[in-house]
């Protein structure tokens, strides 16, 4: 029920701190899981984040990356960015496990063993 007041306060937490980037993570899969946004405006938010973190002199984001790699997926259905991105995740973190798992399973759905 309350999505609304969910959306204020992730847009709160983003303007307050914009360099978190689990606050653009949340306020994207908000809007296009539940709010029924597009894919469009799901990127334009975890690049909006990438964007964030990179003026506070900050890495990039695994977990920016793994989100935005399954909106790719599951959203758009582009296998080849999310890929990319899914990679992306991988550089920032060598042990993100939720990467590994999520890459797993799309190229095991897409028949890729190679």
């Amino acid at each position: 029920g309350h999505l609304s007041e969910a959306e204020a306060l992730y847009v709160s937490a983003a303007k307050s701190r914009p360099w978190h980037a689990a606050a653009w993570v949340a306020l994207a899969q908000l809007r296009t899981r539940k709010l029924g946004k597009s894919a469009e405006e799901g990127r334009t938010l975890f690049q909006t984040a990438e964007l964030e973190l990179k003026k506070a002199g900050k890495k990039p984001s695994a977990h920016v990356y793994t989100a935005w790699a399954s909106l790719e997926y599951h959203k758009a259905h582009d296998v080849r960015r999310a890929r990319e991105l899914y990679q992306a995740a991988l550089k920032q973190d060598k042990k993100c496990s939720a990467a590994y798992l999520q890459l797993g399973v799309m190229e095991a759905n897409n028949a890729n063993w190679e």
